[in-house]
């Protein structure tokens, strides 16, 4: 059992402490930006089905109508070369396979905003 002595130097001091959750940083500014630009594009997008359940990207007219704001858009949310480098294409077995742009990494989590625009490139690289 602890002494007394002991016990006395743990107790909580009457001034309070007040210790931020969130530091206000580049980082989390940054973040809140991502947050932002990925709502924004996932309110002019919707999935919709063609042939199958969710094989259609249906696009609102206010994001392809200003080149610029879309791609303010996709460097804000994927932060590279969206669109800029070519795709690898592949003849095999009678069909061309298009593989993951180079600023896709197989490796990483991406949002779902992210995942549209890799499927976005790659159906207009077709």
């Amino acid at each position: 059992m602890p002494s007394k002595k002991a016990a006395s130097t743990h107790q909580l001091s009457s001034t309070p402490v007040q210790i931020p959750l969130m530091q206000s940083t580049e980082r989390s500014h940054a973040r809140r930006e991502l947050i932002v630009a990925e709502e924004e594009f996932l309110s002019l997008i919707r999935i919709t089905e063609s042939f199958d359940m969710h094989d259609t990207l249906t696009v609102c007219p206010s994001l392809v109508q200003s080149a610029d704001k879309f791609f303010n858009m996709t460097k804000e949310i994927i932060n590279s070369n969206y669109l800029r480098v070519p795709l690898e294409l592949r003849l095999e077995s009678g069909c061309f396979e298009n593989y993951y742009p180079v600023w896709f990494d197989q490796e990483k989590q991406y949002s779902i905003a992210s995942w549209l625009l890799l499927y976005f490139e790659r159906a207009l690289n077709i």
